[in-house]
């Protein structure tokens, strides 16, 4: 059995990306969001668009924001 790989250059994964009923979120080099699917209008920021732009902390509690940025700084230092 064959397994493939799904790219954002071949289309699929952006197939995947939007029928996800999981929210699928893209973030910068600041935590920021750049793209996200439907399924993030679930988690209460917003009904009618994600929240482009926003820092992704804002769908963790307050207390919980610096374990966030630091798990956001340690994965962008790989």
């Amino acid at each position: 059995m064959e397994v493939r790989v799904a790219t954002p250059e071949d289309g699929s994964f952006r197939a995947i990306f939007e029928a996800s009923l999981d929210p699928i979120v893209a973030l910068d080099g600041r935590g920021c969001l750049t793209d996200a699917n439907a399924a993030i209008l679930h988690l209460g920021t917003s009904r009618e668009r994600a929240p482009i732009g926003q820092h992704v902390r804002i769908f963790f509690p307050p207390d919980d924001a610096a374990t966030h940025d630091a798990a956001i700084a340690a994965a962008l230092r790989g």
